[in-house]
């Protein structure tokens, strides 16, 4: 393992290893922090494993390619004989762009007018259904590059076009309220304004303490002309109920709700160990349009 990687979560079902890898999907998001995964018997639509690998060092240095690397060699839940593997990649930057006024033959122009296009980076794009629209981003060439010659046949997609899609999709069948929500990870967070069913803001920031992204979010409500009181706020991602954070956007918003995990998938039991608004992005990357 990379001297800065550490394993901070590892929870394996013991049928995992014994079930053939075209019978189990796997699913990867690449983070500023490190990467997670996900393991699920693609049969029963069951999770089966989950883990996280996090750089301890600050300021990080994120080589996806190396932590990448280091999984697919050395994890005994690695491998390419998956039926499918799905990977996540993070960037800060995911320019929104409404299918009607979408050209593929564009996107470098449509991405490089919102923010500069970084040296050695292919332009991306991914459908986004629920919006009826498309997400533009970058990604590391040598990355993509190492993905289509380990894994053939992988998907990518942008880490926040699944978390829109994602909360789009469970906001509509499970009837959220909310229409702030906040998604939370150890380096960076994103803030999605919903008005009338249609998402009409996403960004993502990055921040090292709370009061950054309290500060952050209500720059946010301010640009919007949300009064944090007159709204509902779902919190997903790495924030417990018994955390001060959480205790301090209670006293702020309306009311502040956690969402449970997608009935649509069955989980073992070792689930039972992590809060079920945690990993909220990993989890639901099966569906995801």
């Amino acid at each position: 393992m990379p001297d800065s990687l550490r394993n901070t979560l590892s929870i394996v079902d013991d049928a995992t290893l014994s079930i053939p890898g075209n019978k189990k999907n796997l699913s990867i998001e690449l983070l500023p922090d490190g990467f997670v995964f996900s393991v699920m018997d693609a049969d029963r639509y069951k999770f089966l494993a989950l883990e996280d690998h996090r750089i301890d060092q600050v300021p990080w240095e994120v080589d996806p390619v190396s932590h990448l690397g280091y999984f697919l060699t050395k994890n005994p839940l690695s491998g390419k004989d998956y039926r499918k593997i799905i990977i996540s990649y993070y960037s800060p930057h995911l320019v929104l762009v409404p299918a009607a006024t979408y050209n593929p033959d564009e996107k470098e122009a449509a991405f490089s007018f919102c923010t500069p296009v970084p040296g050695n980076h292919y332009i991306w794009s991914d459908r986004l259904h629920v919006m009826d629209g498309y997400g533009i981003y970058s990604i590391p060439k040598d990355l993509a590059d190492f993905i289509e010659r380990m894994m053939p046949g992988c998907r990518i997609r942008h880490y926040g076009s699944g978390l829109i899609e994602n909360v789009m999709a469970s906001r509509k069948l499970e009837k959220w309220d909310a229409g702030v929500v906040l998604h939370v990870r150890s380096t960076h967070f994103e803030i999605l304004i919903i008005r009338e069913g249609q998402l009409e803001y996403y960004r993502s920031f990055p921040y090292r303490e709370f009061d950054d992204l309290l500060f952050y979010l209500f720059h946010v409500l301010e640009q919007q002309k949300m009064e944090a009181g007159q709204h509902g706020l779902m919190l997903i991602g790495e924030m417990g109920m018994d955390s001060p954070g959480f205790q301090i956007l209670k006293g702020f918003f309306r009311d502040v709700s956690l969402p449970g995990r997608n009935d649509m998938f069955l989980y073992s039991s070792v689930f039972e160990e992590v809060p079920h608004h945690y990993y909220f992005n990993l989890l639901n990357l099966n569906i995801c349009g």
